[in-house]
């Protein structure tokens, strides 16, 4: 056993850099729920006879495609949960099922900060600004907050707004955008989105056409964007981060990359960066973001830039730098330089994933596309009008001086400090495990740990949610296409669950990864 600075990581290993998303679901069996194999020979076979729509004559696409955060792993967990609340089913070693399959840090009980709820409860109520008692159980400038984003909303948070998003909330964004970088941003070229996951759904649309259209995308990655080239038959290429390096980039791995897509007959578009890193947890610095920039720039890629992380950076000596600050300061070469950004409210210290809020940015895209980013976004009306109050609160919190700022600023900074906690312990605990590796994440909500096995297993933990804990063993075991992780948890580790055991789940294989890379998110109430 030791630290992780005392163990070298294995080196990833190279497969074809670009390839068509297979589909690597299970074959069927008791614990396979629903699902249906797509693996044998021959057309996939639906379950109803006689139905117009069948498997057979849907869209491919969507058969093939994976997401394991909500895909054939959780299903199962669903399963165990409802027998083990039912008492049917076999026995097991555990009397609950907790899902950190994805980042949801509210339902593993993180606390919603005040300020947010009030206002979102007053817009969603108006009606109780007019209460004669309104100021004994509302602070002041929660009310006036809640008048003037309700005074620009006609019809109130139950009628559709613009479908990009609320005039003065984009405004307001605008406003933020542009006092983080220093450099102007046009709300108009601001889309509300229903999380930053919509906005990049819109993206895929749009960009891929064709089935050799390819998207570089980092290794290990967050499998919305093995998904989306899935569902829209583009080709993934990975470029791998250097684990023994604190999961840094080189120029060399990038270049790497592109060419082995492109002699393999990938046509790649863009290039998705994911700072900070999900599920790696690094901070980029600004020097391999203005490599990166000049990369695309160089090669005529279109840089996507997931950045719902930026408040969530724990290491002293980093600090969080967006993308659209580096483009600009490269000066007026890159005046054209054509980026994507995304927020989201789901993660950060806000943790308000249900409100499915969050914004993308479009710098330097191409008017006539950027209208037709419009058109589809039309075809949804708009996104959720509580999510867009809650971006709105996101990038615009109460006023020093007023009554909630002294409250919002404790809870804010104790959310923060809590989550830096957990993530320096579950990495200690993590390389005390002989044989596990993990280095220290600078940010985000994750962890990537490595550990002994053929195939380079790579375990994406999620330690920072309020429910993670210390834990004294750590035990895999397969089943079928899944890994069930064990926590046995010590009494002096766990007051409230004294000797409860959990089972958390993992999915060992993700379609269209370039290698055998899988993510798991664990953790305890």
């Amino acid at each position: 056993m030791g630290s992780s600075s005392s163990k070298k990581a294995k080196p990833a290993t190279p497969t074809p850099a670009a390839e068509k998303v297979e589909d690597t679901s299970s074959k069927g069996g008791e614990d396979a729920g629903a699902l249906v194999s797509t693996e044998d020979a021959g057309a996939p076979v639906s379950t109803t006879d006689g139905a117009v729509l069948q498997l057979s004559n849907m869209n491919q696409q969507i058969l093939k495609m994976q997401y394991a955060v909500r895909g054939e792993v959780p299903i199962l967990a669903n399963k165990i949960r409802e027998e083990l609340a039912s008492g049917t089913g076999p026995e097991r070693p555990f009397k609950e099922v907790v899902q950190c399959n994805i980042g949801n840090p509210q339902a593993c009980g993180q606390k919603p900060v005040t300020y947010y709820r009030q206002v979102l409860a007053l817009c969603d109520a108006p009606m109780l600004m007019e209460h004669p008692k309104v100021n004994e159980l509302f602070p002041q400038d929660v009310i006036d907050r809640a008048r003037d984003i309700t005074g620009t909303i006609k019809g109130g948070t139950g009628a559709y707004s613009h479908s990009q998003g609320i005039p003065s909330i984009r405004q307001n964004v605008a406003d933020f955008i542009e006092a983080r970088d220093g450099f102007p941003c046009n709300p108009a070229d601001l889309f509300l989105t229903n999380g930053a996951s919509a906005g990049l759904n819109m993206v895929f649309t749009i960009m891929m056409a064709h089935p050799d259209d390819a998207i570089l995308v980092p290794i290990p990655q967050y499998p919305i964007y093995s998904a989306l080239a899935s569902m829209t038959g583009a080709r993934l290429v990975g470029y791998y981060l250097d684990e023994a390096a604190g999961w840094t980039l080189t120029e060399a791995e990038l270049t790497r990359a592109i060419t082995e897509a492109r002699k393999d007959g990938a046509k790649p578009k863009a290039m998705v960066v994911i700072n900070p890193g999900n599920p790696t947890g690094q901070c980029m610095d600004e020097a391999d973001l203005q490599m990166i920039v000049k990369f695309c720039q160089r090669e005529r890629l279109v840089l996507l830039a997931d950045e719902v992380y930026q408040e969530n950076v724990y290491a002293e000596t980093k600090s969080f730098t967006s993308l659209k600050k580096v483009v600009k300061g490269l000066g007026p070469s890159f005046e054209n330089f054509e980026l994507m950004s995304f927020h989201s409210t789901s993660k950060g210290i806000i943790g308000e994933c249900g409100r499915r809020g969050g914004y993308m940015e479009l710098v330097g895209v191409d008017k006539d596309v950027q209208a037709q980013l419009f058109k589809l976004s039309c075809t949804g009306l708009c996104s959720n009008i509580d999510g867009q109050i809650m971006t709105d609160l996101m990038v615009k919190g109460p006023q020093e001086g007023g009554a909630s700022f002294e409250l919002f600023q404790t809870e804010c900074k104790g959310l923060f400090e809590d989550l830096k906690r957990k993530s320096a312990n579950l990495v200690k605990a993590l390389n005390e495990i002989d044989g596990l590796t993990c280095n220290p994440p600078e940010g985000a909500l994750c962890t990537c740990t490595a550990a002994p096995h053929p195939c380079h297993l790579r375990l994406r933990v999620l330690p920072t949610l309020p429910c993670a804990r210390l834990f004294p063993s750590l035990c895999l075991a397969s089943v079928s296409m899944c890994v069930c992780v064990s926590l046995s948890l010590s009494p002096s580790l766990s007051p409230t669950y004294t000797g409860a055991t959990l089972a958390c789940l993992l999915c060992v294989a993700l379609a269209g990864l370039p290698d055998a890379h899988t993510t798991v998110r664990t953790g305890c109430p």
